[in-house]
């Protein structure tokens, strides 16, 4: 058989992959229901809503953080910050805004102070500020991280929707705010990997949903009853994806849950250049993945053959061969308007759709140190050290 064509076939079938993927993403953000903003959300009764925000050394956007909280206006009762053992100006940053806000309440934790046995830092933290919040009559919770933004009203329609539809936790997919060249290389390609395992009409359909639902730890709204019947954050005291973990246990109890798309509700910070993009993921991926050394082997190959082949196969025009660049061409065209209807769809430059193969040749790598960390215990998040095979 013709070389050629020998090579074109499995190129050309890569790119019809890409190509149904980008009908595929244009299709679901069109019709999806599962949508949120500011302005919607329905009528909130009478509620006590507190937000919990766990903070270590998040001096740079911790003030930020809780101004966009305080301004959620009658929708917010109180909010309790938890400083989780911080060594930079975090501590003092909060104390000066619990000066002038009465409805921020204050959780210090000297740096030096060890961790209950069990218990890892993030959801440790997340348990103390709860509790200090139902002790204030809270009947919902409000978990954001440190990073997180609310946009104005962010807090009612969360609260509305979750009333409307009777759910006892909500979380939300914001946006990302991407500001260097690595984060917006890297961070659409993670964001893609996990928006192609997870369909949201599946995840909040009780009937069809994955066993291990997919939630967002920026963003969880849980009714205060909801919250205590899965026993608070002891449910994943130990757990490194803590918001799959809240959720699952939510739902094992037959609870109403709902995942939505909300990119106007808040934005997020999450990793600041590629050290931080590094070390951030590594702690995550493995366990996001059932710490599966299938699926990252998966993923690897997915890279390898998937995207970066038809990049490498455009160089075959010098061969004198015509088909094979020309199903490399279509399938490159496919990932790229597959980007940036991802970029577009999360207000996102999508100029840097280009950094395709970089980006995801970047979270291949990911992915197999997060095997080894999570293997060898080497792993480690903000100065403490992540437990081995710890989920």
């Amino acid at each position: 058989m013709n070389p050629d064509l020998l090579a074109a076939v499995p190129l050309g079938l890569v790119a019809l992959g890409w190509w149904a993927t980008w009908a595929s993403s244009k299709k679901q953000a069109a019709s999806t229901p599962y949508k949120l903003g500011p302005q919607d959300g329905g009528p909130v009764s009478g509620t006590q809503a507190w937000v919990v925000v766990p903070a270590r050394d998040e001096a740079e956007v911790i003030e930020a953080c809780v101004r966009a909280v305080l301004a959620q206006d009658d929708a917010l009762t109180g909010v309790v910050v938890v400083n989780d053992g911080s060594s930079d100006g975090t501590g003092p940053s909060l104390d000066a805004l619990a000066r002038s806000h009465p409805r921020l309440e204050l959780i210090h934790t000297p740096p030096e102070a060890p961790l209950p046995d069990g218990w890892l830092g993030k959801p440790w933290a997340c348990q103390r500020g709860a509790e200090r919040a139902l002790e204030r009559g809270a009947d919902h919770l409000l978990f954001i991280d440190a990073d997180v933004t609310l946009a104005p009203g962010a807090l009612k329609a969360a609260l509305g929707y979750r009333e409307t539809h009777d759910l006892g936790l909500l979380s939300v997919m914001g946006s990302l705010e991407l500001r260097s060249f690595w984060e917006r290389a890297v961070q659409p390609a993670v964001v893609g990997l996990i928006l192609a395992g997870n369909d949201l009409d599946k995840v909040n359909d009780p009937e069809r949903r994955p066993p291990r639902p997919l939630a967002n730890g920026q963003f969880l709204l849980f009714t205060a009853q909801a919250w205590r019947d899965i026993g608070g954050h002891h449910a994943v005291k130990q757990a490194i994806i803590d918001d799959v973990g809240l959720a699952t246990a939510h739902c094992e109890r037959g609870g109403g849950y709902h995942l939505l798309f909300g990119p106007r509700l808040f934005s997020c910070r999450m990793y600041a250049g590629l050290g931080a993009i590094w070390r951030g993921w590594s702690k995550n991926l493995f366990a996001g993945m059932d710490a599966s050394w299938t699926l990252v082997g998966g993923l690897v190959l997915f890279v390898l053959l998937a995207v970066e082949w038809p990049w490498l196969a455009l160089f075959s025009v010098g061969l004198g061969w015509t088909w094979t660049p020309l199903a490399a061409a279509w399938a490159i065209l496919g990932m790229l308007a597959t980007r940036v209807h991802l970029d577009r769809r999360f207000d996102q430059d999508p100029r840097y759709a280009l950094t395709v193969p970089l980006g995801w040749a970047v979270l291949a790598a990911m992915a197999v140190n997060s095997g080894l960390w999570y293997h060898r215990g080497t792993g480690a998040w903000k100065g403490r050290a992540l437990p081995a095979s710890s989920r």
